[in-house]
């Protein structure tokens, strides 16, 4: 990807074939205006707290730079990392695949901890049904670094 319109056409397909979430007979996603209306619900969210979560940290993280700095990732190069490191991926991604990022954590040397967490119902979007169970993770992880 050469900039990030190319990188939005691009996830415009992946949404468009049901890439991007997972769904079954039994696991409905509510899809992103399901999502987007699970924060204007939320006593916990103002209208630019939402605003700036779908807008600004887009235009913030999805940048040139970003996707360069993407391209030249070489996991086989690290060896060490001398942080607690976790990764999350969802099970049903298949756009993402998480078996590389599995086997560079079972070869990494991380002496304050390393985790990689599955979630069975997640595609590239963690699903909502999941949304608690990682949220927990999430501050659970904040207190207390992987070990």
């Amino acid at each position: 990807m050469k900039n990030p319109k190319q990188w939005t056409g691009f996830r415009q397909h992946l949404i468009k074939y049901k890439s991007m979430v997972y769904e079954s007979e039994t696991i409905k996603h509510p899809g992103l205006l399901g999502g987007f209306k699970l924060f204007l619900e939320s006593p916990e969210y103002s209208l630019k707290d939402i605003f700036h979560t779908f807008y600004s940290s887009f235009n913030l993280t999805y940048t040139q730079e970003l996707i360069e700095d993407f391209a030249e990732i070489m996991l086989d190069t690290i060896k060490r990392i001398n942080v607690p490191v976790s990764f999350m991926h969802g099970r049903k991604d298949f756009h993402v695949n998480g078996q590389p990022v599995e086997k560079f954590l079972n070869e990494l040397d991380a002496p304050f901890g390393k985790e990689m967490v599955w979630y069975e119902n997640s595609s590239h979007m963690f699903h909502q049904e999941e949304a608690k169970e990682i949220e927990k993770y999430i501050i659970e992880l904040s207190k207390n670094p992987v070990s």
